[in-house]
This record gives structure tokens, C-alpha cells and sequence, in this order.
């Protein structure tokens, strides 16, 4: 397939894509482009061109008595691997190879330049001036009530101040759902109907901040499904988004009032993605979005079998970091407490779930803690040997990352903390003859580990299952250990342990 495609529209010059969600023997993109315009030209992705080749062609524009010489640039790629979405992964145009133009400037015949691409500074100036940006963060006042602004004056610790005042504004307001840098309604109307965008809501908490006479500026950023925001040069639709950036006493805070389940300093996993742009009111800087805490969670297991072979386990599952944040989400989806719980009962394959408490639900500040009573019909001890696998929770039963080989990085947004201790009990007439083998894996250069361990002791089997995933990217090289270490766990998890009756 061959085809010519002409434009009028300069500032979006067509992109070109030689991956796609099938294999390619060839794909070659020739751009012609007058040399009244000037682009930057960016090649995304991870693969290589095969051509990459420029000629002049004389006296090609011709608009009017004006003539000008055009650049005729082809670019080739062979070979092109199908581009498939995987797990932990941010959007996939961060990765997918393509060939992108931004218009930088235009050259008149006049001999006038008119830069399009601008520097950051110009860019900043614009934003601190803009109505819907940097002219709402001088409203505080607007926002903070009689009461409220009585309670911070009281208050002589900044870090308690700015507490007080994340959970007022976070409480004052509903998200409507929308991503914006930029404020909706404005600070004061969105405060008077209690609901409003990104935007309105953290530039609210930004604007509330100061008025506190405390050191916060906007930061704006891209969402990990925008993509990656360009640092070259300032791209301001590259930024969908904005959060606080608080600094007391040399510590910074990210803070995000868009979700009640997030606690101070925490901002949502969506916001994870690379760098962002603090926009200050005389300095600016990139600033590294980094995950504030992990995706921790630990089960404890206490199983006990019967003389008449039925299965009783209690257990504590307690999770904190991301892992609470997402949890609570899930739980409060229901309407009722009870409907969560009875939606667990019979999304498990229990007989009876029991004693089912939650603790700490709204103390977003500690770990969130379930506990529980599961009954199970276990095994009939008539028979000479019977299989039984303990993982009845948390297990993963499949590996996550299914491909052979993968291009671009593996991005968890948060380091993983995984535990599961199991102390499985059994009576007298019973015995272990079988046990899974233990395992004990590393990833080079401490990118984390995998340990289970299997003792047994008379009429006791302890089983642990740890998992730590230090850091939050991965390259294309570490690819093969990551996806042969979480191999290993699913054969661990997915190992029996085989008893019989004596």
C-alpha cells in the first residue's frame, strides 16, 4: 500500500507510526516540508530506523512570487514486531515507534521569525498569568471560611496546619471525574456548588495553602495513560493534570485533595509517571514523581484440620501504602459494609465465612486490617492420600508478563511487599509426605527478591511466601528475570502439599 497525503495544517504535521498491533515486514514514511518551517522532529519508541535518509529539493513551495526550497526526509523501519499491551506498563504511546513533528518556528519571506515552540520561562509567565491557572491561586481567601481560618490561626505547627487544611479541602469537595491543569468553574464557584475538576479542587488546596503563608506551588504532570510529558521543550498539552507541592522545613509533600481515601502526602498511582513541572511564583524545576509509600499487604493464615477433615482458618490480612488505598476503594464501592462481605462469600469457593470484621476504614493514616472466620469441607481422612494447597488467599495462579520478550520498560509505579505466612495444623492420625521445594531468587542489582520456605514439625507445616520488588521501573533487559522470577511464584503458590492418614 502507497499513498500521498497533503496538509494545510502545519502545527499538527502528521505523525507516522510504523508499529502497530501487527507484525510489519516494512513501513517507510516520506515527509516533504517547506523550509519556511521548522520542526522538531522525535523518533518514540524502541526500535531502530533502517532508513533515515534527507535531500533538498529545489524551488518546491511556491506560494505566489515567493519560492522556497523543501526538505524531503524518508525514514524506513523493517521487520517490525507487533506491539501488544501488557501488564504494568504506562500508555502505550510512550513506547509504540512513531515518529512525531512539533512546528518550532516559522520563516517568513519577509525575513520576520515567529518562534512557535516557546521557552519554559515564556510559557511560565503565561501560566502565573493565566485566569484559570496562576490568577486563581491569589483566592485563598475566597475559600477559607471564618471557622477554618480561625482554626490554622491557632495553629503554630505548619505540618498540622497544612494537615488541617488537605482534609478541609479535601472534605469540601466532590470530584466531577475530569483531568485538568487548568481550573472549570474557579476557585469560588467551585467551592460554592462543592464539586469541580482537577484543576479546581488542587489549585483550591494550592491557593488555601498560601493563604496559610505556607511554601506551595503547583505542579503540573501527565497521567500515566497521557503518556510521557517532553522535557526538550515546553508542550503544554502534554499535561493534563496538576497536584500541590508542599516544603516544610526542606521535606516536600506531594498532596492531591481529589479522593477521600487518599492520605496526606500520598497522591493517586495514576499520578506516578515520570517527572512533572513545579511552576513557582519566581522559580520553576522538574521534579521526579515518586511513589511516597508501597504496595504492601501481609496475610496471616492459622488453618487447622479437624479429626473429621473439616478445614478452619482464621485470618488477619493487613495492607498499607497503595495496597490500603485500593482496598478501601474496593470495600467502599458497596453500599453497605455488609454487601462487601457478603460479596466475598461468594466470590470464594467457602462453605462459611465468619467473625468478618474490618478495622481502621477511616483511619487513612494507618494500615487497613480484615479479619475473618473461614470454614472449608477439607478432605475425607477414609482415603490413603489426599492433596491440599494452603493458598486459599493471595495467591496468583498466572503470570503476569506472558510475552516471550518485551521492548519497553516494566513500570510498577509503587515497590511491591507481598507476605503470606500460613501455619497449617493437623491431627494426630495425619501425616506430610509431600511438600513443595523452597525457593530463594534474587533480581541483579537488588531490584528485589522471592523467598518460600516450607518447615514441618509434627502435626505442623509453616509455609512463607515473600515478595519484594525494590524499585518501580524495570528495563528491557531486566525483562527475562522479572518474568522467570514471578514464574517461580506461581509454581510455588501452586504447589500441594500431599498428606495421608496413617
Amino acid at each position: 500500500i502507497r499513498y500521498v497525503f497533503e496538509t494545510p495544517y502545519i502545527f499538527n504535521f502528521m505523525e507516522w507510526k510504523f508499529q502497530d498491533d501487527i507484525p510489519k515486514i516494512r513501513s517507510e514514511y516520506w515527509a516533504q516540508i517547506p523550509a519556511n518551517y521548522i520542526y522538531n522532529i522525535a523518533l518514540k519508541g524502541y526500535l531502530k530506523l533502517d532508513k533515515n535518509e534527507s535531500e533538498v529539493i529545489k524551488d518546491c513551495f511556491v506560494p505566489g512570487a515567493n519560492k522556497a526550497d523543501c526538505s524531503l526526509m524518508k525514514f524506513a523501519m523493517e521487520n517490525i514486531p507487533a506491539f501488544h499491551d501488557e501488564e504494568f506498563m504506562t500508555a502505550r504511546k510512550n513506547y509504540l515507534s512513531a515518529i512525531k513533528f512539533e512546528l518550532s518556528e516559522i520563516k517568513h519571506f519577509t525575513g520576520a521569525v515567529d518562534k512557535v515552540t516557546k521557552e519554559w520561562k515564556d510559557v511560565e509567565d503565561e501560566l502565573r498569568r493565566n485566569q484559570s491557572f496562576g490568577i486563581q491561586l491569589k483566592r485563598g481567601k475566597d475559600i477559607m471560611d471564618h471557622s477554618v481560618d480561625q482554626l490554622i490561626k491557632q495553629e503554630t505547627d505548619p505540618l498540622k496546619k497544612a494537615t488541617k487544611i488537605y482534609e478541609f479541602i479535601k472534605t469540601s469537595y466532590r470530584w466531577n471525574g475530569d483531568y485538568s491543569k487548568y481550573c472549570d468553574s474557579g476557585i469560588k464557584k467551585a467551592f460554592e456548588s462543592k464539586k469541580g475538576n482537577v484543576g479546581d479542587i488542587n489549585l483550591s488546596l494550592i491557593a488555601a495553602l498560601r493563604y496559610a503563608e505556607l511554601d506551595a506551588d503547583p505542579l503540573i504532570l501527565s497521567t500515566r495513560s497521557n503518556g510521557f510529558a517532553t522535557e526538550l521543550y515546553p508542550v503544554m498539552s502534554d499535561f493534563n493534570y496538576v497536584v500541590a507541592q508542599l516544603t516544610i522545613n526542606g521535606k516536600e509533600y506531594l498532596l492531591d485533595a481529589t479522593d477521600p481515601y487518599l492520605p496526606f502526602g500520598m497522591v493517586p498511582m495514576r499520578c506516578l509517571n515520570g517527572k512533572g513541572r513545579v511552576i513557582g511564583d519566581r522559580k520553576t524545576s522538574w521534579h521526579e514523581i515518586v511513589s511516597a509509600d508501597k504496595l504492601k499487604e501481609t496475610s496471616v493464615l492459622m488453618m487447622t484440620l479437624d479429626a473429621s477433615g473439616k478445614i478452619t482458618t482464621t485470618v488477619q490480612n493487613t495492607s498499607s501504602g497503595y495496597d490500603a488505598l485500593l482496598n478501601r476503594k474496593k470495600i467502599t464501592s458497596f453500599s453497605t459494609l455488609d454487601e462487601y462481605k457478603k460479596d466475598f462469600a461468594n466470590t470464594h469457593d467457602f462453605n462459611v465465612v465468619e467473625d468478618h470484621v474490618v478495622l481502621n476504614l477511616d483511619s487513612l493514616d494507618s494500615p487497613l486490617i480484615e479479619r475473618m472466620k473461614i470454614e472449608q469441607d477439607g478432605f475425607d481422612l477414609n482415603v490413603s492420600q489426599f492433596i491440599f494447597n494452603p493458598f486459599i488467599l493471595g495467591k496468583r495462579s498466572e503470570n503476569p508478563f506472558k510475552s516471550t520478550d518485551r521492548f519497553y520498560p516494566v513500570d510498577f509505579a509503587a515497590p511491591m511487599d507481598e507476605r503470606i505466612s500460613i501455619q497449617f495444623t493437623y491431627p494426630d492420625n495425619v501425616e506430610v509426605i509431600s511438600v513443595p521445594e523452597p525457593v530463594a531468587l534474587a533480581l541483579p542489582n537488588h531490584g528485589g527478591k522471592y523467598i518460600y520456605s516450607v518447615q514441618v514439625t509434627p502435626g505442623k507445616v509453616m509455609i512463607s511466601s515473600w515478595l519484594s520488588i525494590t524499585r518501580t521501573v524495570y528495563t528491557s533487559e531486566e525483562y527475562h528475570y522479572l518474568r522467570e522470577l514471578f514464574n517461580h511464584i506461581v509454581q510455588a503458590q501452586g504447589g500441594d502439599l500431599v498428606l495421608r492418614r496413617k
